[in-house]
């Protein structure tokens, strides 16, 4: 979190927006905590994909890819480092749900790195997974 002198300047900017604009419920939420100003002011905004970012119909490249990284016919994919603020908890509790009501068989595949804090998000993972009979 930002020193003293910055969280005062920052606390003090807020205070005198009209409106703030967070990229997640989570950064929301710890700046709230944090800094201290009227929540109504901050709304969530989700960062979008560039319009580059387009179904790929080159089957050929989509099989090397697949044979290269290993990847199911069928899958979910989760992009993002392992960390608190991912909730990746319930990522893979939704997974869970989603694959008992699937007709087909389905892969949650995670791409990325961990962060701090990822040992106990990691180890209830681990749990959830068992539970589930699901390979991590």
């Amino acid at each position: 979190m930002p020193t003293c002198v910055t969280r005062q300047k920052l606390s003090k900017a807020c205070r005198k927006a009209s409106a703030i604009l967070s990229v997640s419920q989570f950064t929301r939420e710890d700046m709230i905590r944090f800094i201290r100003f009227d929540a109504s002011k901050c709304h969530v905004v989700h960062s979008a994909a560039h319009p580059k970012f387009k179904p790929f119909e080159d089957t050929k490249q989509l099989t090397e890819c697949q044979i290269k990284y290993k990847l199911p016919d069928r899958y979910i994919l989760f992009v993002g480092k392992l960390y608190p603020g991912k909730n990746f908890r319930n990522i893979i509790k939704a997974y869970a749900l989603i694959k008992s009501r699937s007709p087909y068989p389905i892969k949650l595949v995670s791409v990325g790195d961990v962060r701090w804090k990822y040992d106990k998000d990691f180890a209830e993972v681990q749990d959830i997974a068992s539970a589930e009979a699901m390979e991590l």
